[in-house]
C-alpha cells in the first residue's frame, strides 16, 4: 500500500503579492464583520488563494453557514458555477443571485460525472472520510478540507484521524445528549405506529467512528496528494496576531486534496 504524500501548497511566485493585496481589499468590504463560528481571516485567505490558483469551473461548498466564505469564493471565481449547501439555510446573512443555494445534504445531490475542473469545499462538520469517498464517486478534482484536526476531542472524524489510525469517540455535552435522546424516542414512537423513519439526523449526532483499514486503502488509491498551507507571517503576524498564534485559526488544520478520477467502468 503506497503512502499518501504531503507537500506545501505554493501560490505561483508572480501571483503572491497580488493575491494578498486583493484579499486585503476584499476583506475590508466583507459582508459579515464578526463571523463567529465561521472561517477566520487566515483560513479565508487560504481558501481564496486556492480558488484563484486552481481556477475551477465548478465550486461546491458544503456548510455555507452565514455565507461569508461563499462571498470570498465568488470574489475569487466570479465566472464559476457555485453551489452552496447547508442543512439550515435560515442562517444565511449574505446571499447572491450568482450562487445556487440548496438546503440539504450534498450526498443527496447529483454531481456524478463532473466534466469540468471542480473543487468541493468541506466545512460541514461531518465525517471527512465519508465525504472524501463521496467526492471520489462524484468525480471532484480537488477537495478543500477545513477543521482537519487530529484532536481526540474534535467534533467529527477527520482525515488526520484516519492517517494516524485513531479511533474517534465523540464527546457530547449534556444539552446535546438530551436532544439526541429526544430524537431517538421520537423515532421509536414513530416506529411503534408503523411509520417509516429516516435515521440520518440521529446518525449525524452519533459521530463515533473506528479506524478501518479498508478506508485507508481506498483513500490511498484515490488521493493523489495532500497539500498543507504556510502561515503568511509577514502580514498576519503583524495585523492579526491572535489568529496567527491560534492553531484553530491559523490554517494549520486546513488541507487541499488532489483526487484521482474514479473509473466507473
Amino acid at each position: 500500500m503506497k503512502k499518501i504524500t504531503k507537500k506545501n501548497f505554493l501560490i505561483p511566485a508572480k501571483d503572491k503579492a497580488k493575491y494578498l493585496n486583493d484579499f486585503k481589499n476584499i476583506y475590508k468590504k466583507r459582508p459579515i464583520q464578526k463571523n463567529i463560528g465561521g472561517m477566520p481571516i487566515i483560513n479565508l485567505f487560504n481558501l481564496y488563494s486556492v480558488i484563484r490558483s486552481l481556477k475551477p469551473k465548478i465550486i461546491v461548498e458544503s456548510g455555507t453557514f452565514k455565507g461569508q466564505s461563499s462571498w470570498f469564493i465568488l470574489k475569487a471565481a466570479p465566472k464559476a458555477k457555485i453551489y452552496c449547501f447547508d442543512i439550515d439555510l435560515t442562517q444565511l446573512i449574505y446571499k447572491s443571485n450568482k450562487i445556487k443555494y440548496i438546503e440539504g445534504d450534498i450526498k443527496n445531490y447529483n454531481f456524478y460525472n463532473i466534466k469540468e475542473k471542480s473543487i468541493l469545499i468541506l466545512d460541514d462538520h461531518q465525517n471527512q472520510i465519508e465525504r472524501l469517498k463521496q467526492s471520489v464517486l462524484f468525480g471532484f478534482d480537488y477537495v478543500f478540507l477545513d477543521d482537519n484536526s487530529d484532536n481526540k476531542n474534535h467534533d467529527f472524524y477527520t482525515l488526520q484521524h484516519l492517517l494516524k489510525k485513531i479511533n474517534f469517540n465523540h464527546n457530547q455535552k449534556i444539552k446535546s445528549i438530551f436532544k439526541t435522546m429526544y430524537i431517538f424516542l421520537f423515532l421509536m414512537v414513530n416506529k411503534i405506529f408503523k411509520n417509516s423513519n429516516s435515521y440520518s439526523l440521529l446518525k449525524s449526532r452519533l459521530k463515533d467512528f473506528k479506524f478501518k483499514k479498508n478506508n485507508l486503502e481506498f483513500l490511498n488509491s484515490y488521493i493523489v496528494k495532500i497539500y498543507d498551507f504556510h502561515i503568511h507571517k509577514y502580514y498576519f503576524k503583524k495585523k492579526f496576531y491572535a489568529d496567527f498564534k491560534s492553531e484553530k485559526k491559523n490554517g494549520k488544520y486546513q488541507n487541499l486534496i488532489k483526487l484521482k478520477k474514479f473509473n466507473k467502468n
